[in-house]
């Protein structure tokens, strides 16, 4: 659950995330807990201990840093002057694509979230849909930037 909700804002792969789990326990900030799964291979769980807890406390409030960001699209149509119409259009349209397909996904999320935690005063739940919704209100402006860019295209062209 957790990972469908932050994958859009916070992306770790397998090849990050356990390191870090080696370091976070070694730091003793979680513990790991075997957990014999019937015919499945071990699992392991993780908890925060009052180290941990501490420590997260203390990142919460640190001011953020840099937001980097890297978007392929907008570096290609930077350089737009090189390429077809056609083609900038057909990146713009696949990316709209994709942003309408997240939006759909960002509403499930919104809606499992409620179905699963329907009690109003679930602190996480309200914290996790605030997120959820960054993303859900950022996609669809994104949707609308790229619908008005293949316009303006469009018109430029002719």
């Amino acid at each position: 659950m957790i990972e469908s909700s932050t994958k859009f804002f916070w992306a770790e792969s397998p090849g990050q995330i356990y390191p870090a789990l080696k370091e976070l326990v070694e730091k003793e900030c979680i513990e790991c807990c075997d957990q014999n799964a019937v015919g499945k291979r071990e699992r392991k769980v993780y908890r925060i201990t009052c180290e941990g807890r501490r420590r997260l406390k203390n990142w919460l409030v640190k001011p953020v840093g840099d937001m980097r960001i890297r978007d392929e699209l907008l570096l290609k149509l930077f350089f737009g002057k090189n390429m077809e119409t056609k083609e900038a259009v057909d990146l713009l349209v696949n990316r709209q694509k994709i942003m309408r397909d997240q939006i759909d996904y960002l509403n499930s999320v919104l809606d499992n979230f409620q179905r699963e935690y329907s009690d109003d005063n679930d602190s996480d739940m309200f914290y996790w849909s605030l997120t959820v919704k960054n993303e859900l209100y950022a996609a669809k402006a994104e949707a609308a930037w790229c619908h008005d860019t293949v316009k303006q295209l469009r018109d430029r062209k002719k």
